[in-house]
């Protein structure tokens, strides 16, 4: 009935896109000092400062190509390495099937070609070096999730960033965390879980769907001018991808 279709068209391999890898370095660097003010109000260039700062946002060919080089000033020797394979693996986009189970559950399903890379067993407090005074935030929360997600940890991701953006228990993220300062960073984390879900049925219909609902309900991010305007570069002169961005 009408649902969206990957751009890419017939799954064909492809990096795990400039916009998770330019949106997932912008949450390293805010778990390592979250912000001050809501998060939806701050824009982050890819290496996560404000557009208030000095700094203008770096959108060189280099980023652009090889997002997965550009590792976030702090980041572990843990990050360094995942940043490595994912640089080295680039993650076939293709429909993935998801378990909707407790993180316990996962963790035992050993077979699966997550469990072979070196996010399978990331936690939010592995993110920086030193660790964060006072424990990961949530922004650290979100960047873990989605560092797994880009190495193909569906579930996990999913299950980090629920409490998050869902305001109901569920069976598989337990209850939900009221005012969280990241709610936007994992509300767009949720949209690019159910993405990567694509035409397989999950808990509310396909993930296309799914991942509709969850674009919706962000509306907007600070981040998206930053996305059009990489993606209107990647197009060069390709008129015909140019107008597929919206």
């Amino acid at each position: 009935k009408n649902e969206p279709r990957p751009a890419h068209g017939g799954g064909q391999p492809m990096k795990f896109s400039f916009v998770s890898a330019h949106f997932l370095v912008g949450c390293a660097l805010h778990s390592c000092t979250p912000p001050s003010e809501p998060s939806c109000s701050r824009g982050l260039n890819p290496l996560g400062r404000s557009f208030g700062s000095q700094t203008a946002p770096i959108m060189n060919d280099d980023f652009l190509h090889n997002p997965w080089k550009v590792v976030p000033d702090g980041a572990s020797e843990k990050v360094k390495a995942i940043f490595q394979f994912l640089n080295q693996n680039p993650v076939d986009i293709v429909g993935t099937q998801m378990e909707y189970e407790p993180k316990d559950v996962m963790r035992r399903q050993t077979k699966r070609p997550f469990a072979s890379s070196p996010a399978f067993d990331l936690t939010p407090s592995d993110l920086l070096d030193p660790p964060a005074e006072g424990g990961p935030s949530h922004f650290a929360v979100v960047a873990c999730g989605l560092l797994q997600l880009a190495c193909g940890g569906l579930d996990e991701c999913h299950n980090a960033v629920t409490p998050l953006s869902w305001d109901a228990p569920t069976s598989f993220a337990g209850p939900p965390i009221a005012d969280s300062p990241a709610r936007a960073e994992a509300t767009y984390a949720h949209h690019l879980v159910h993405m990567r879900e694509g035409g397989n049925v999950g808990e509310f219909g396909t993930g296309w769907n799914n991942s509709g609902y969850w674009a919706s309900s962000l509306g907007t991010h600070p981040i998206f001018p930053q996305l059009a305007a990489a993606a209107d570069r990647l197009c060069g002169a390709d008129d015909s991808l140019r107008r597929k961005i919206r």
